[in-house]
Order: structure tokens, then C-alpha cells, then sequence
């Protein structure tokens, strides 16, 4: 049986098949207030006689076109979301840098003279909003670039070359610097993490690795603190440890599911949407490399203000699998 499952105007969402199908037997469905056709094109004397087998059919194709749409718009809020937080984070930016300053105009040259003035009066932050405005680049680079690698693509074949590991990690930070910075938060690096130790790996995978990572170490890692890189050439081993959110021992394998944040996050940040860590994860595994391993030293502890954290470590091994 041949199969196409569509929508009011037409666009396929399922079909099991390149070309058009005969439109033997048809269903509708409404879902969530839209309404979907299903086609059916019989392939044998059976399905051309059988109402119960079309039955069958017609039933398994609605609930899975069900579950695809609730999927799809999953994904979608999800995405649609960090796009909105970006947006949010820009606009609130611009807010602060101008201020109650009236500089719209309907005349562009106008406006531009405004913004000139403004500026010129501004000169300490103008360097700093150029560096925010990298910044967010970067972050809607990564998160379309991520959003596609790790939701969209089923193909995607890394390729893997040699790099600095050091570099390909500042590299990372440098568009942090500045929250980093703001918060307290130093980094550091083993003595013998040189420069010289290289990995082979996927340079955008690393780099939505890093960047998820920074970005998790931003909202749940102790202000005023240290984060240290350590790494063994030998064994291609990166331990960064810090003092962060404490970690349950029983929740650390379901942090790496989708939409999962861990179960003291709420206290520090609620701006995670619980995809940092599977983004991670899905990184390693089309790289080949195993998972992150994450260890929970819950009894070294520190407090800033009224919380608490507890010394974690993030152990990444940079060697392919057998």
C-alpha cells in the first residue's frame, strides 16, 4: 500500500514514495484545528478488497502524522524560542545604549546624524557594543548552524582535521569574554595544556560543543570563580572542572535527553531551555566520540550569597571509538 499524507493546501508531510500515488481510498483528519487527507493507493487484490486492512492503514498513518505534527511544532517553539531570547537580548541592549534619546527619524540621513551624536558622546561603550554585536552574531550563527546538524540532518558527515585543541577552545570563549568577565568567572589551563596539543575533529561540531558549554558554565557556574581546562596529550582526556549548580548522581543521564534541565537549575538561571547538553552529546556521537562524563563531587562545596555549589567535573575523550 502506497501512502501520502497532506495538508488543506496540499503540501506533503508523509509519503512513502517519490512520485504521485493514485488516490484509490482518501480519509481526512482534523489536529490542533487544521484538517489533513490521507491517501491510498492499493498494490494488490487484498488491499483493493479488504476495508479492514485500509482500516488498519488509514488508522496507524493518522496517529503517526499526529505525533509528526506534535514533533514538528515541538521543534519549532523550541527553535522560534532562542530566536525570540536573541532578539529580546538585542533590543534590550540598544535600550541601554540609547537610552530615552530620540533618534528615529522618517528621513535615514537624519537618522544616522542622531545615532553619530549619540555615539560621539559614548566612546567607552562603542567598542563593547561592537564586541556584544559579534557576539550575537556568533550565537545566531550557531544556534541555525546546530539547529540544522543536529535536528535537521540525518546525513551529516563530519569532517574531521587536526587542530590546537587550546585554540579551537578560546577560540569559543572569545565571544563570551565579556559576560565572563562581568560575572567573575576566570579561565584557566594546565601548565603543560600547550598550544601544541592537537585533536581531530569536526570544527563546527566542536565549536556547538564549546559553545553550549560556555553557555551552560554562563548561567550555572559560581560567580567570581574558576574554571580549569586539564588536559592529558596522551590519553586525548579534556577535564574542566568548576564549582557549579549541584548535580544529583541519580539525574546525570537524563540531562542529556532533550528539553531536560537539571533538577537544581531553577535555582541560579531560568533562561535554559534544556537542549545545551543533548546538543553535546549529538555532537560527540556524529564525531564518534563517547559522551561527556560528568562527575559530581557533592562534597566539596562553596557559597556565594544564599547558594551553594558543589565542585563538578566535564570530561570530554577526543578519540574516536572502535
Amino acid at each position: 500500500m502506497k501512502y501520502e499524507v497532506r495538508k488543506n493546501d496540499d503540501e506533503i508531510i508523509l509519503s512513502d514514495t517519490s512520485n504521485a500515488i493514485r488516490r484509490d481510498y482518501s480519509r481526512n483528519f482534523s489536529y490542533d484545528g487544521a484538517e489533513y487527507f490521507i491517501y491510498l493507493e492499493a498494490e494488490s487484490g487484498d488491499e483493493k478488497k479488504s476495508t479492514a486492512i485500509r482500516r488498519r492503514f488509514f488508522d496507524i498513518l493518522e496517529n503517526v502524522s499526529k505525533n509528526f505534527i506534535e514533533e514538528q511544532r515541538d521543534r519549532f517553539n523550541k527553535y522560534n524560542h532562542i530566536i525570540q531570547t536573541i532578539a529580546a537580548q538585542i533590543s534590550q541592549k540598544m535600550d541601554g545604549y540609547l537610552g530615552n534619546e530620540k533618534w528615529h527619524s522618517s528621513d535615514y540621513s537624519e537618522t544616522l546624524k542622531k545615532i553619530g551624536d549619540i555615539s560621539s558622546n559614548k566612546k567607552d561603550q562603542n567598542n563593547k557594543l561592537v564586541h556584544y554585536f559579534n557576539k550575537m552574531s556568533l550565537d545566531l550563527k550557531s544556534h541555525i548552524e546546530g539547529w540544522e546538524i543536529i535536528y535537521i540532518k540525518d546525513d551529516y558527515t563530519p569532517k574531521c582535521i587536526e587542530v590546537s585543541l587550546k585554540k579551537a577552545i578560546l577560540n569559543q570563549y572569545s565571544s563570551f569574554a565579556e559576560e565572563f568577565d562581568e560575572a567573575g568567572i576566570q579561565i584557566s589551563f594546565s601548565d603543560h595544556f600547550s598550544e601544541e596539543s592537537t585533536v581531530f575533529l569536526d570544527k563546527r561540531l566542536f565549536s556547538l560543543i564549546m559553545y553550549n558549554f560556555f553557555s551552560n558554565v554562563l548561567k550555572y557556574s559560581m560567580p567570581e570563580e574558576t574554571v580549569r581546562f586539564n588536559y592529558s596529550d596522551e590519553s586525548k582526556s579534556l577535564d574542566i572542572s568548576m564549582y557549579s549548580i549541584k548535580i544529583e548522581r541519580n539525574e546525570i543521564e537524563d540531562l542529556f535527553k532533550d528539553a531536560v534541565r537539571g533538577l537544581n537549575a531553577n535555582s541560579v538561571s531560568s533562561a535554559g531551555n534544556g537542549t545545551g547538553m543533548y546538543v553535546i552529546k549529538k555532537a560527540l556521537y556524529l564525531m564518534n566520540f563517547p559522551n561527556m562524563y560528568i562527575t559530581a563531587h557533592n562534597s566539596k562545596d562553596k557559597s556565594f550569597g544564599d547558594i551553594t555549589y558543589y565542585e563538578n567535573h566535564f570530561k570530554f575523550i577526543l578519540l574516536k571509538q572502535d
